[in-house]
């Protein structure tokens, strides 16, 4: 996976569920492991360009990795389910 690939995903993301055109007291933020397309520049401007805060999971803390682990498979399931 590429940055590009997280920043269209978080694009689809915001968009469906209205937190990029509603006004919200908290910016979104983005929790991740440590993988390399999570901690790429180009995300990272992505980020900062959009108001986002990014919170990485720290490595071998696994109820932080959990959270993520569950997400993804969450994420998929719905992916496939849509198809």
């Amino acid at each position: 996976m590429k940055a590009e690939d997280v920043t269209d995903t978080l694009q689809l993301a915001l968009a469906a569920s209205g937190c990029d055109s509603a006004l919200v007291a908290h910016k979104p933020r983005l929790l991740s492991d440590n993988g390399s397309s999570y901690v790429s520049a180009e995300l990272a401007g992505w980020l900062e360009g959009n108001g986002m805060d990014h919170v990485r999971g720290a490595p071998n803390h696994p109820q932080t990795q959990g959270k993520i682990e569950r997400w993804h498979q969450t994420l998929k399931n719905r992916i496939l389910s849509a198809r």
